[in-house]
């Protein structure tokens, strides 16, 4: 069973055949599109269609035509290079005639497996179906077409089996009239049953002795498996174990009592039961080549039962513990439809960036995330508490992966900083004026109040003392943008910018309250306002947050990704120079913010919160149900780590459906007082939200194993075995107690007591201590 959020991955490679690397991965829907829309691809399969000559038209086919891997998504074109498995299986039906054809289409309308079929170039039929899994795909392939033979009387020998092959290419052409479940199109993906494949087990009283080659898991990976924590004794996750310890330590061999125990060990680590492991390495293993040779057959009693019982019973305390290694996966791309479905002052934007995927996905995400600062008259109530639009994203990536073009992002805040600037200036020449009339003036009052300058981008190199006073000069708006993550991990490691605290009270619109004694220095702010865009390396993320219990983890969305450097034309002439078209989106941006002002304003004695965002009931019901199944699936993984960071996409998703919708007004100059979000904005937003949970795991993971490679010192580990030994709850004597049996003395006792303290695992109170 796949988790819903790691969205279905497709190969699309351009043509020729003879071209092994994909160009990018791709969505059944955007399959669907470019099959029935197509212009291009319809003239070449209209074209193709018209040829006589065979060895022409196969040449053609072979050189013209797109082609796509629809059991999953690779580095090249063969089994040892998939990245990750997608659970779809394409059944291959040769050429037709035209009742065989109609029967096709009426039963791939009609089979509640077909997620998506069409014709093939040469009037052949194509079906793609759901599969429970990678260890049953060439069994689901023989097994459906026996199904599809039986259920439309087509010809057996029609289908071609040799298209079993996982990274089978299989070539679009046009077909207007394709066919695609209606759950795909209606985001009910997951209710599209998979067809299942019944295997009897194999007894061992009459044994069918397994080759070294059969046990062999194909294709399992550190990025291709999928283990269902859901149901973790199921024989699919025990197979998927032994293909994960055959590409570390070969297959099954000499020492075979080692090896059994190895499986074991992941087996118990992963959280299957004792029973079940017994039952499942008694059928792989007792009458396996290795176990049965003639010059030394296996004691199943010693090296299978003895083995795994012992296994488990030293290592109980690890049951249970298993971490998914998901680091190195390529993470996904936001999909064509979204882009699509995006409001036109967006749309217009991201076609400057339509032949790079990674490049148009992250110029999304920061353009979004700088203007959610621009639009806070606009709020929602969320959990009770009413939200602004502000959104905080990073961006991940080594060095020359080309993240630098979010730079030009910045030019958003070219205008607006403009119009500040202008009333800054103008109040200042008033202050200046009243402040000479104000020392002239014999009879004093007060004296004026010199205006504070607004800053739209406020420095990540300040002082937290700075960053405070900006944020309440600005009152309501403002964003802190770093195009290299370390400038602001150096100010938060100092005494004097350490403002961590500020930025996890700013994500929820919390007061932040600053004194300093110092010049008497106060400032409340009653409700913070701050939108955050960060892009660094793998290392700066770590640097920044260096452990998944650090609150800053869970209020970010990431989007992070590794790729291989592509040289890119240093002089390409392009329509439209992206720092223009950033300009000009500044002047609109700007423009269209003095609209709303006027308008909030016009309405605050009504409503004195501003302008009012909501979703609409089915809506709600559908962001609950999915945010709901989010974090059970997500917590049976990797436990309470995450679940924050799930509930806060939750907000991010709820928040980004608002800036969505307030451009999507700015297309057509309106206003609205209670502005309800569209079903493409929703479907937007939760799109992105589900490639992006995707990308926050990958984040989640490297920061897990940064965790676990710290190496701790002997020192350490001491402080760390006398701290597990002291009771929940004790007294000094009771530590001291505790100290001497282990042979450390009372005032190094007491020291490590203290440190406790400090680092905030330990509560003290008079003479009574309590672990936190």
């Amino acid at each position: 069973m796949l988790i819903k959020i790691l969205i279905i991955m497709i190969s699309f490679f351009n043509a020729p055949i003879s071209n092994t690397v994909p160009s990018r991965t791709i969505s059944i829907i955007e399959i669907y599109s470019i099959v029935t829309k197509d212009a291009q691809l319809k003239e070449t399969t209209d074209l193709y269609r018209t040829m006589q000559l065979s060895i022409k038209r196969n040449e053609y086919k072979r050189t013209k035509f797109p082609y796509v891997t629809f059991s999953g998504a690779f580095k090249s074109r063969k089994q040892s290079e998939l990245i990750k498995y997608s659970n779809l299986i394409a059944i291959d039906i040769d050429s037709t005639n035209e009742s065989e054809l109609l029967a096709l289409k009426e039963f791939a309308i009609k089979c509640e497996y077909v997620v998506f079929a069409y014709e093939t170039p040469s009037h052949g039929y194509k079906m793609i179906i759901k599969t429970t899994g990678i260890d049953v795909h060439a069994n689901t392939y023989i097994s459906f077409a026996d199904y599809l033979v039986l259920r439309t009387g087509i010809e057996a020998k029609k289908v071609d089996n040799s298209c079993v092959d996982i990274c089978r290419a299989n070539f679009l052409c046009h077909d207007s009239d394709a066919f695609i479940n209606s759950k795909v199109i209606s985001g009910n993906y997951d209710e599209i049953p998979a067809y299942r494949v019944v295997i009897a087990d194999s007894k061992i009283e009459n044994p069918k002795v397994l080759k070294s080659e059969e046990l062999v898991f194909d294709n399992i990976g550190l990025t291709g498996y999928k283990l269902d924590h859901l149901n973790k004794n199921s024989e699919t996750n025990f197979r998927i174990l032994v293909g994960i310890l055959e590409r570390k330590e070969g297959t099954y061999k000499s020492p075979r009592q080692t090896w059994i125990q190895r499986l074991a060990s992941k087996c118990n680590q992963f959280g299957i039961d004792l029973n079940s492991t017994m039952e499942y390495g008694l059928k792989y293993f007792s009458n396996h080549v290795e176990s049965v040779r003639s010059d030394k057959p296996i004691d199943v009693q010693q090296y299978i039962v003895n083995t795994i019982n012992d296994t488990y019973k030293r290592y109980e305390d690890q049951f249970n513990t298993w971490n998914d290694e998901v680091r190195n996966i390529e993470t996904p791309m936001l999909s064509d439809d979204i882009f699509e479905r995006l409001p036109n002052v967006l749309r217009s934007i991201m076609k400057l960036y339509a032949k790079d995927n990674r490049e148009r996905d992250m110029m999304l995400l920061s353009t979004i995330t700088i203007i959610s600062s621009c639009f806070p008259e606009y709020y929602g109530i969320y959990h009770n508490r009413i939200v602004s639009p502000n959104l905080f994203l990073f961006i991940s990536a080594p060095p020359s992966s080309g993240k630098g073009a979010v730079s030009v992002v910045k030019n958003i805040g070219r205008a607006i900083q403009r119009g500040l600037d202008d009333k800054y200036y103008s109040l200042l020449r008033e202050y200046e004026q009243a402040m000479e009339d104000y020392k002239n003036n014999e009879e004093r009052t007060l004296p004026p109040v010199k205006p504070q300058r607004q800053l739209f981008f406020i420095p990540s190199n300040s002082s937290s003392t700075k960053l405070i006073e900006v944020m309440s000069s600005n009152v309501k708006f403002g964003a802190l943008m770093e195009t290299e993550a370390d400038t602001l991990c150096q100010a938060l490691k100092n005494d004097w910018g350490s403002f961590s605290d500020t930025l996890r009270k700013a994500f929820h619109n919390e007061p932040v309250e600053l004194q300093r004694v110092a010049g008497g220095l106060y400032i409340n702010i009653e409700k913070s306002y701050l939108s955050v865009l960060l892009t660094g390396t793998p290392n700066q993320i770590i640097s920044l947050i260096n452990n998944v219990e650090n609150g800053l983890l869970s209020r970010f969305i990431f989007y992070s990704f590794v790729e291989e450097p592509v040289w890119k034309d240093a002089f390409e002439i392009k329509d439209d120079l992206p720092e223009m078209a950033y300009n000009s989106l500044s002047v609109t941006i700007e423009h269209y913010m003095n609209e709303v002002q006027k308008i909030a304003q016009a309405v605050k004695d009504t409503n004195e919160y501003g302008l009012k965002f909501i979703l609409t009931p089915a809506q709600q019901d559908k962001f609950n149900s999915y945010f709901k199944e989010q974090e059970q699936l997500l917590y049976h993984i990797y436990g309470n780590d995450i679940s924050a960071s799930v509930r806060r996409h939750g907000l991010s998703a709820f928040r980004m459906a608002m800036v969505f919708s307030i451009l999507r007004q700015m297309d057509t100059s309106n206003v609205e007082v209670l502005l309800k979000c569209s079903d493409d904005d929703f479907d937007t937003s939760l799109s992105i939200i589900d490639v992006l949970l995707q990308h926050t795991i990958k984040v989640y993971n490297d920061i897990k194993a940064q965790q676990h490679a710290v190496k701790k010192s002997p020192k350490q580990l001491e402080m760390d075995m006398y701290y597990d030994k002291l009771p929940t709850e004790f007294n000094f004597q009771n530590a001291l107690t505790v100290a001497k049996a282990m042979g450390i003395g009372s005032k190094t006792a007491e020291y490590r007591l203290s440190k406790y303290i400090k680092n905030g695992i330990l509560l003290h109170t008079h003479n009574s201590y309590k672990k936190a």
